[in-house]
């Protein structure tokens, strides 16, 4: 049986500032330990995704697709596990990441998103995506418009 998607989306583009600033500060405080010609550690370092995967649960590939913005919304989950569960900053949900109900959800897990609320607010392109069928449907019934 396949997973149902959660009813919740936060945008990726400030998810993937967030991780971004994590893996930058990561990259900065650990260096890499390989000189020129050969390691001067034996060591093997842990890079930041691999750090972020391990102490989330979420997969590196899911991680990479989020930093390279590749979706534009990702599951309140992953988000969660990413930001509160590994980075241990909830803080950033009420500053940074805004909270939508999931287009593709089902709708009773949609109804559950933002705390039930069916006025929970939708993402830019949602909205203007409603807008151009409302004009589309209004103009193919014969409105004109001034």
């Amino acid at each position: 049986m396949a997973r149902v998607p959660d009813g919740c989306l936060v945008p990726t583009g400030p998810l993937a500032e967030i991780l971004e600033a994590f893996l930058n500060r990561w990259k900065r405080d650990r260096p890499p330990t390989a000189g020129q010609f050969a390691s001067t550690s034996t060591v093997s370092p842990i890079l930041g995704i691999q750090w972020l995967s391990a102490e989330s649960g979420v997969s590196e590939s899911t991680i990479q697709n989020i930093v390279d913005r590749r979706y534009r919304g990702t599951e309140l989950r992953i988000a969660e596990a990413l930001v509160v569960g590994a980075l241990e900053r909830p803080d950033l949900f009420d500053a940074a990441l805004e909270v939508y109900p999931n287009p593709s959800a089902p709708a009773w897990a949609r109804a559950e998103c933002c705390g039930g609320s069916e006025a929970a607010p939708r993402p830019p392109v949602e909205v203007l995506a409603e807008i151009l069928r409302v004009n589309l449907s209004a103009a193919s019934a014969g409105a004109v418009y001034a």
